[in-house]
Formats: C-alpha cells, sequence, structure tokens
C-alpha cells in the first residue's frame, strides 16, 4: 500500500464547494503543500499500481470522495515541475496567467471547428495570438486587415511534436502539390528531409513515418561539437542529394531539446534559398528568445527568413500543457489542408477547422497564451528570458568550480548536458588503451545515473537524463566511443 500522509483539509460538501477544492487542490500541489518542499514524493511502480489498479466503477461516488482519491493518490505522487528543485525540463507550467486561461478555457468549451454557433471570440483570439507571435519575427497584418482563413498564417498545436508534423505537411504540399490528389506514390522522385542526426527531435523523423515517407526519408547530416547544425553540410546534400531523391525541407533547430545548442540559421536560410528548399526552424525550445531583443537578433538571427517555425511557450513561458504553435512566413500555406476550395479562398470565411490538419473538434488553445502576453508583455518575458540564461550560466560555474563533473556544452540558452567524472576518474581515463574505452563511457554513465537517480528519489533535486555524444571530446575518450549517460541541467525560474 502507498504511505499515507495529511495533505491538506479534507474536501467535503458541506465546507467546500467540489469545483472550488479541485481549484484549491491544484493550487496546494502547486505551493508544495503536505510535501516537506520536495517536487516528489516518489512511489514505486508496485505502489502505483497497487493503488491505482482497480476494477471498473459500477456505482458512482460522491464527487467529494472522488476529490479525496484524487488528493491521497494522484496529486500526492504527482511531480511538481514548478518546484525550484526541478531541473530536468523547462516545462514548469506556473504561470499565473497562463494557469489561469487553462482554467477556463474547458469551462467556456469552444470549439474552434466553426465561428458561427461554436467559438465566435475564441476564433478571433486564437487569430491574434497567431499576428502577435508573427509580429515578432515576420511581418504581420492587422486583425482587421485579414479577409479570411485564407490569411492565417499559423496554427495553436497539442504540442511540438504536432507542430513540426505540421510544418513538414505543408513543405510537403509545397514541393509536391500533385501529391494531395495522386498520393505520395505517383510522384516521380522520393521526397526527402536533410537534418542533423545527433541534434535534431525524434518529432521529425515521427513525421516522417507518419505522413507516409518513412524513416529512410530523412538524410541525416553531422552536428559540430557546439551541437549545431553544419550548413557546409546541408550544402553538399543539397547540391548532390542521394540517388533518386529530391529534398523538399531543411530542419533548423533553434534550441535542440539535449543542449539548447542555437544553430545559424541565417546561413541554413541561405543553403535553403539557394537551393530553393523550405527551410524549417525548430524553435520549440528556443522560441521564447524572441521575446528578449538582445538575444533574439543575436541568437535567432535568421529566422524571419525560415518558412515555418515551431515554438512552444509550454517549455520557455512557463504555460500548462498543451501549448504549442507553428506559424508560416508566406500567408495561404494552411489552404492546402482543406477539401474546400472555393469556401476558404473567399472572403468573410473564418472557420479554422476548414485548414486545420490532423482535427476536427479544435479546443480553445490559445486562451493561456493572450492571457500570458496581455498580463506580463513581451518587455517582461524579454528581462525573464534573458535572466534565466545568466542563471544557467552561474550554475555551469558552479559546476566547474567544484571539480567534480565534465559540461559537454557550453551554454547557449538554458540547457547543459554534464557527467559525473571526477579529476581522479579523469586521470585514469587518459591512460586507458583504446579498447578500454567503451568500458569507460559505460561506467561513467553508471554514475551519473546513479547519482541522478539516488537524487530523484529524495524528491530534492531532479536532472534530466539522456545518452549524447561527446561532439566535442570533452571527457578525452573521443567522440565516437559511445554515447554518455549524461544530467541535464535546465533553469526556468
Amino acid at each position: 500500500m502507498l504511505r499515507s500522509c495529511w495533505w491538506g483539509a479534507r474536501t467535503t460538501a458541506t465546507s467546500t464547494k467540489p469545483d472550488s477544492a479541485a481549484v484549491e487542490q491544484g493550487l496546494g500541489f502547486l505551493h508544495a503543500d503536505g510535501r516537506d518542499d520536495q517536487f516528489l514524493v516518489h512511489a514505486g511502480v508496485e505502489e502505483l499500481v497497487s493503488a491505482l489498479g482497480e476494477g471498473l466503477p459500477e456505482a458512482g461516488a460522491n464527487l467529494a470522495d472522488v476529490l479525496d482519491e484524487v488528493r491521497e493518490r494522484i496529486t500526492r505522487y504527482s511531480v511538481a515541475q514548478s518546484h525550484p528543485g526541478y531541473l530536468a525540463f523547462p516545462d514548469s507550467g506556473n504561470a499565473v496567467a497562463a494557469l489561469a486561461g487553462a482554467v477556463l478555457a474547458p469551462m467556456l468549451n469552444q470549439n474552434l471547428i466553426a465561428v458561427d454557433r461554436s467559438a465566435p471570440a475564441a476564433t478571433f483570439v486564437t487569430v491574434q495570438v497567431l499576428k502577435w507571435l508573427r509580429e515578432l519575427g515576420y511581418r504581420s497584418l492587422p486583425l482587421d486587415e485579414l479577409r479570411g482563413v485564407r490569411d492565417v498564417a499559423g496554427l495553436p498545436t497539442s504540442g511540438g511534436h504536432m507542430s513540426n508534423h505540421i510544418a513538414m505537411l505543408a513543405a510537403l504540399g509545397t514541393a509536391f502539390p500533385e501529391a494531395r490528389a495522386k498520393g505520395l506514390q505517383a510522384l516521380p522522385t522520393r521526397p526527402v528531409v536533410v537534418m542533423a542526426g545527433p541534434i535534431a527531435h525524434y518529432s521529425h523523423s515521427d513525421a516522417a513515418f507518419h505522413l507516409g515517407l518513412g524513416w529512410d526519408s530523412v538524410v541525416t547530416v553531422p552536428a559540430r561539437p557546439g551541437f549545431t547544425t553544419d550548413p557546409a553540410a546541408v550544402e553538399r546534400v543539397l547540391a548532390d542529394p542521394p540517388e533518386g531523391t529530391t529534398p523538399f525541407m531543411v530542419v533548423g533547430v533553434a534550441g535542440n531539446c539535449r543542449t539548447t545548442g542555437l544553430d545559424d540559421l541565417a546561413a541554413l536560410a541561405e543553403v535553403c534559398a539557394r537551393h530553393g528548399v523550405w527551410f524549417h526552424a525548430d524553435a520549440c525550445h528556443g522560441g521564447s528568445l524572441i521575446f528578449d531583443p538582445e538575444q533574439r537578433s543575436r541568437c535567432l538571427a535568421g529566422i524571419e527568413r525560415a518558412d515555418s517555425v515551431s515554438l512552444d511557450p509550454h517549455k520557455g513561458l512557463f504555460s500548462p500543457y498543451p501549448s504549442s504553435y507553428v506559424v508560416f512566413r508566406d500567408r495561404g500555406r494552411l489552404v492546402q489542408f482543406s477539401r474546400h476550395n472555393d469556401a476558404v479562398l473567399a472572403d468573410g470565411c473564418r472557420d479554422l477547422g476548414l485548414v486545420t490538419p490532423f482535427v476536427g473538434s479544435n479546443a480553445f488553445q490559445a486562451l493561456p497564451t493572450w492571457m500570458l502576453l496581455k498580463n506580463v508583455g513581451t518587455r517582461r518575458l524579454g528581462e525573464i528570458v534573458a535572466a534565466r540564461t545568466e542563471l544557467v550560466r552561474l550554475l555551469s560555474r558552479m559546476l566547474a568550480d567544484s571539480g567534480l563533473f565534465v559540461q559537454l556544452n557550453d551554454v547557449d540558452f538554458y540547457r547543459l548536458a554534464f557527467v559525473f567524472c571526477p579529476p581522479v576518474a579523469r586521470a585514469a581515463i587518459r591512460e586507458l588503451p583504446a579498447d578500454n574505452r567503451v568500458t569507460a563511457v559505460a561506467t561513467i554513465g553508471a554514475y551519473t545515473s546513479r547519482l541522478n537517480e539516488t537524487r530523484y528519489r529524495a524528491g530534492r533535486v531532479c536532472f534530466d537524463e539522456h545518452t549524447l555524444r561527446d561532439l566535442g571530446d570533452r571527457v578525452r575518450l573521443g567522440p565516437e566511443s559511445g554515447q554518455l549517460v549524461g544530467n541535464f541541467l535546465l533553469v526556468e525560474r
């Protein structure tokens, strides 16, 4: 059985209304009530299965009692990503205005499939948010000058995974419009996507698979030691692609998910323009940099030349899940997703459901972002983004001063990869013969993982954990000696 302990006042129908009690329980979770200032009260798999594994309820229970069960069995054992000790992901979800929007939106229960009799105000809020996001990189039209859905150049989505899928679908339809009617089998060539294998997000490979292109239609190029895409390698592939293939899309990464390394977007945009290939900037991590003018001009130069951009407020802008957007440089890109050409091209057609791929009924996902921007404003958001970068640099210096860790990357944004490798281990590594390097990699990974797991179970500090090639050879085992298991430190406060 799970350990039991007190968690706030008991919810009863006579003391608190159930809807208010649910909100109070959520606020208690955010403020770590009854959790001894831990980000997690750890429970093992067997404990969780024992507590939650039950038969389908035949008779209903009082809602207050159900909320009590939620508090004791679910809320108590959930991970508090907004806790200061939670450093694994940047997805804190603790912006008050965005949380308020996420609570309010399902109560409004608007369906963005149509504007009339379905989502009148919600439609225009969504289009306004897209306009705000686009004008931070692209030229944008005022809301009253949009003629209809054909002028809407972006969509809210269920996450970066879906945003990247939609971007690839738009690129494919632009390069091969005949596929819309005849399918991929009618194409005289094999469409391929070009990206840096070691750093590009898995969603792009998944998109190739899900869209019928196949995983083998992803052509990978090397990443540079700083965990960024090599524009020269992309140039070589576009100039001389594999036989029988036609590259239709290049993925640039504005903040990869392992080290948040920032690609040279301007150089990639130039290469793509030279070869007439769609350039997509995956800015799901780095997109929040658009709110800091200095970092935007320094770190995201060239993003305005991308044909499409994906960004996730649920990462860098403290919004709860799901909050992601895909935006396009050119208007009219969404029209290809509709079966109703005449309708979507007509002035006054504002039904977003006509240009939304993969979904029919569509929730009011833009309200949290709208409320966040209205409440905080771009100036303050920019200051927060800049402060976060400085804070992770401070923590990088602290790790370096300890002498116990090797950092695998320099800080570009808010993600830092490191392994536990004290001086005595580093000295021993330098003496190892080449055939023992794989063992050394495994040993470093095992100790790093053990350190991470111990702190996680204690509920005090949580780091992310991934395997990663040491492209800069920081550990001095050679970048091809194997993939290290590393902790990935992120700071969002």
